[in-house]
């Protein structure tokens, strides 16, 4: 508005000043305008640099640090992945952050929010496995099934509902954690519904009570997201390590060699990983 208003005061000046006036506006306009540095190295093979005066910066293509290459991002400095993209290190990684003034990995595009869940995986080793436990009145349950164990289309359609693909029965867990349990006999299900809600639920739980002594539930699904999961649309892949150059150094009184990676990562945020290729 205050750049308006002063092109109008100079409607009556020779033209000469009214261009010379315009130009000015036009080149504050332009500066406010800022663009992402696009990242085009797409193999990184000697020291490389990300200054924060360039941030933010968009990475459109995988990035392949290589065992004599060195990647070094500054703090402040912000990377944007397309869906998919990545960045595979076998060489040295240097993100040395700040508190604050941190160094963000995230996604170009939005990312959407996940639906509200019914069902979760809890006290596994990995993300994709563990206790299978369902929301019921407002509380987390942890699932026993009694006898009557799911079949392949029930595990497949709750590794769906995750997320994820795949489906299979894991461990039967005892049930350590502070949950209630719940009967959860048999759902029916066919394999190809959404949610384990859409299946039979004339065979559903029963209750709690006769869950004593029956071990928890535990299923484990494929570590990829399943293409109808829209909340990982925009994701980019994550960061990922192959034979990266680490050192040894003595311990324990100088009596255990520990291995200590030569890449850094310290004050990082990494928002929005986990979706692309399995291999570069």
């Amino acid at each position: 508005n205050i750049l308006f208003k002063m092109y109008l005061r100079q409607r009556n000046k020779p033209p000469d000043f009214r261009l010379l006036v315009f130009s000015v506006i036009l080149s504050v306009l332009l500066s406010e305008v800022r663009t992402d540095t696009l990242f085009k190295d797409t193999v990184v093979i000697s020291k490389r640099t990300l200054s924060s005066s360039d941030s933010p910066y968009l990475v459109e293509g995988d990035v392949i640090v290589e065992p004599e290459g060195q990647l070094v991002i500054e703090s402040g400095v912000t990377l944007k992945f397309s869906p998919g993209v990545g960045i595979t290190v076998r060489g040295v990684l240097t993100a040395d952050g700040e508190a604050d003034n941190k160094i963000v990995f995230t996604s170009a595009g939005d990312a959407f929010k996940q639906e509200n869940r019914t069902i979760r995986l809890v006290d596994g080793p990995t993300v994709q496995q563990g206790i299978i436990q369902v929301l019921e009145m407002g509380k987390w349950r942890s699932v026993c099934t009694n006898s009557r164990n799911w079949t392949q289309s029930d595990l497949q359609v709750a590794c769906r509902q995750l997320g994820f693909t795949g489906g299979d029965w894991h461990h039967w867990y005892e049930h350590l954690n502070d949950t209630q349990q719940i009967l959860f006999q048999d759902p029916g299900c066919l394999g190809h519904e959404r949610s384990i809600e859409n299946c039979d639920l004339r065979k559903r739980k029963m209750g709690s009570g006769v869950c004593d002594h029956h071990p928890n539930l535990g299923i484990r699904c494929l570590p990829f997201h399943n293409t109808e999961n829209r909340a990982v649309k925009n994701h980019w892949r994550g960061i990922k390590f192959e034979s990266a150059p680490f050192s040894k150094r003595l311990t324990a009184e100088n009596t255990l060699y520990v291995s200590y990676s030569k890449s850094v990562l310290r004050h990082v945020e990494v928002i929005n990983a986990g979706q692309g290729r399995y291999k570069n």
